[in-house]
């Protein structure tokens, strides 16, 4: 999904989202709740396709490598606070009958063969269910960069790689106007003001810029 604003009169980039696929299991609950008022709204369930998409990539990784008994690693931020959809998520696998670990970036027990061959205290691990690396905050430590680093050298199936979700979201787009010298170190000065012109500025709340602009308007 595309989100544009109306600047003046171009249509400027807000953000594009990749990241509204994430709450898998969420939106199948959302639409039950609308079917129980309209029964015209179409059945969603993404869950049972997610895990449908786990199950066939075990059995790939198993297949191709003659395995068994291999896992999936689900990485999510915070092992103790847990979202609803993170709960569904990790019921929805196990009732599959998958050998599953939810584990933290920052803290897991993660090892890396030289064969590329991940795993995680002591299991092999045959597929990596990303749910982290939205902030860039989840790469605060040392650790946690290794551990992303092993993951992606790693012969693992890996389902919503977290540098493709950092980098196709609004995150981007701030740090573009939040550092200008960003875009200035990797493109020629013409290209990246041309790039910059194709988004939304966005203003801290803390700016007379802002204030000034919400009094205008």
């Amino acid at each position: 999904r595309m989100d544009y604003m109306l600047e003046g009169n171009r249509m400027a980039l807000v953000e594009m989202n990749s990241l509204s696929v994430g709450q898998v299991a969420t939106a199948g609950v959302v639409a039950d709740c609308h079917r129980g008022h309209d029964s015209s709204v179409l059945e969603n369930n993404p869950l049972a396709g997610q895990i449908d998409l786990l199950r066939k990539a075990v059995g790939v990784y198993e297949t191709a490598f003659g395995v068994k008994g291999t896992g999936v690693l689900l990485l999510v931020d915070d092992t103790e606070s847990l979202n609803p959809d993170q709960f569904r998520v990790i019921a929805g696998i196990r009732a599959a009958g998958l050998a599953l670990t939810v584990a933290n970036l920052a803290n897991v027990d993660l090892a890396l063969s030289d064969n590329e061959v991940l795993s995680c205290s002591g299991l092999e691990i045959s597929v990596v269910l990303m749910r982290v690396g939205y902030l860039w905050d989840h790469f605060a430590t040392q650790a946690a960069i290794d551990h992303f680093k092993a993951i992606y050298q790693s012969r693992a199936v890996q389902v919503g790689p977290p540098l493709a979700w950092a980098l196709n979201t609004k995150r981007l787009q701030q740090l573009l106007y939040s550092d200008r010298s960003i875009l200035e170190a990797h493109l020629p000065l013409d290209e990246a003001a041309l790039l910059r012109e194709c988004f939304q500025e966005q203003y801290p709340v803390s700016t007379e810029k802002l204030a000034q602009v919400v009094a205008q308007n």
